[in-house]
């Protein structure tokens, strides 16, 4: 590959499609394709000039340059775990109303939804007899009360009074708290979904009618500007996010009313690289403002601070990243060493994030 004459196959997955290609009626069929050992013991292939001359594939020359670290590192935007909350009910229930929709700006505590539920009439009834309970006991303790300072009652008897209407009272206090919990209405089987943050409405699931239960949300609300990213540094990358540093998070995309993208500070990382991803996640609190970032958002992370500067250039072959390929679990490109000639298979190892080899 140190020739300027080697050249490359710039995309294998053309030319695997190109020979899976009807062969038109009037035309030669192409000489199939046959290894053969080369000087360097990989197998060479020849292929049929059709092949390029129809475009199915593609040769571009490669060339020498510098691969520079990369200073930016992926990441994403997430949903502090302070900031997403799920509203729903407690007991099982009928949808009498939704009374926001998705995208909704909501407050904790705005009624999201009402739902009508046989367990909390139960309860709203026991409200009731308490209050009954406790009113009955009350009037009984303080006629005891007033017969005792008359010396027309015993002491028995005013302790029996007094014991009644404590009892009374920590039963309504129980019913009242049950019912309140609930989502409850005093005097109806009408229960309140609320939502328990600020925040903007995600998800709504149900409609009027149908009937809900604990074990299924009726709304989603995230914080309406997410403050965590989760940055991924490659495994081996010069980039490095320090505890306690700053850092800048800007878009994926380039976006003009974006600028300069906000500024976060560095919480710490999982400790360890991801087996899969070969990464380690890093999280960021961004700072108050950002109002672009939204969940879900791809942005990309880098030292505020200078911290990380790139490494040293190094000498390398550049080629264009879809003349990689992967061959039996090996990252290379195909070669070819003259024009029209055969081709041959060079492992390479590819730089991460440079879109080259």
């Amino acid at each position: 590959m140190s020739s300027a004459t080697n050249r490359l196959v710039a995309s294998l997955l053309v030319f695997a499609l190109g020979c899976t290609r009807d062969t038109p009626k009037d035309a030669a069929p192409p000489v199939p394709a046959q290894p053969a050992p080369s000087k360097g013991g990989a197998p060479e292939v020849s292929l049929a000039q059709v092949l390029f001359d129809e475009g199915r594939v593609v040769v571009a020359a490669a060339t020498k340059g510098k691969v520079l670290g990369a200073r930016q590192v992926p990441g994403e935007a997430v949903a502090d775990p302070a900031g997403r909350a799920e509203a729903g009910v407690l007991v099982q229930g009928r949808i009498v109303s939704l009374s926001v929709d998705i995208g909704a700006q909501v407050k904790a505590g705005d009624v999201l939804a009402w739902v009508d539920s046989p367990e909390a009439a139960r309860v709203s009834a026991e409200v009731v007899r308490a209050d009954a309970k406790l009113a009955l006991a009350e009037r009984k303790e303080a006629r005891q009360k007033a017969l005792m300072l008359e010396g027309a009652t015993s002491q028995n008897a005013l302790d029996e009074a007094v014991a009644e209407a404590t009892l009374a009272r920590a039963e309504k206090q129980a019913a009242s708290g049950l019912l309140r919990s609930l989502g409850g209405v005093g005097g109806s089987g009408r229960v309140a979904v609320r939502s328990p943050i600020d925040g903007v409405v995600s998800k709504r699931q149900g409609i009027v009618g149908a009937s809900t239960s604990p074990e299924s949300a009726l709304f989603e609300i995230v914080r309406r500007a997410p403050r965590l990213v989760v940055a991924r540094v490659p495994e081996g990358s010069t980039v490095r996010l320090l505890n306690g540093a700053r850092a800048r998070v800007r878009p994926r995309a380039a976006l003009a009313e974006v600028g300069e993208g906000c500024l976060g500070t560095v919480r710490g990382d999982v400790g360890e690289v991801d087996r899969e991803t070969r990464t380690r996640a890093t999280r960021v609190e961004v700072d108050e403002g950002c109002t672009w970032l939204v969940v879900g958002a791809f942005v990309r992370v880098e030292p505020a601070d200078g911290s990380a500067s790139s490494a040293p250039g190094l000498d390398a072959v550049l080629v264009p990243r879809d003349a990689l390929v992967d061959v039996k679990g090996m990252t290379g490109v195909f070669v070819q060493r003259a024009p029209k000639g055969p081709v041959v298979f060079r492992p390479v190892r590819a730089k991460a994030g440079a879109g080259i080899a």
